[in-house]
């Protein structure tokens, strides 16, 4: 938007001020915007952080759990004894990164799981691979 003034003896106040408000305006109009823009990202980063915290399996002698949830919080068990084997699935950029998605492949009447975003994917692929073999 361009702001023209003109400069009249009785008119310099009236014309200043209206493009003063108009230019006030929008700046806070951008900076509300902006500010709402850089709350809304922060605390989606947040909450996705929470929840990848929140987010964690643990290996028993018999058994595979999954713990997941901020509030709402879910636990998942599965029997070392109904999996078959242990799959690695690791893209390039996963490689660089050391993380990777685990997928744990069940007898036949069963589902299998994957687990995304695995920290250092081959331990855990060898840890599971030696208790259930």
């Amino acid at each position: 938007m361009i702001v023209s003034l003109i400069f009249l003896e009785d008119g310099i106040g009236l014309i200043d001020h209206l493009a003063g408000v108009g230019a006030v305006f929008l700046i806070r109009e951008e900076i509300v915007l902006a500010i709402l823009f850089v709350i809304t990202f922060a605390a989606g980063s947040y909450l996705l952080q929470l929840q990848w915290e929140n987010t964690y399996f643990s290996i028993g002698k018999n058994d595979i759990v999954f713990h997941r949830g901020i509030l709402l919080k879910q636990t998942e068990s599965y029997s070392l004894a109904d999996v078959d084997a242990i799959e690695l699935n690791q893209g390039v950029l996963g490689r660089l990164l050391k993380y990777g998605t685990i997928e744990i492949v069940k007898s036949k009447f069963l589902s299998n799981r994957s687990i995304p975003y695995v920290p250092n994917p081959e331990y855990f692929q060898q840890t599971l691979t030696k208790k259930i073999h």
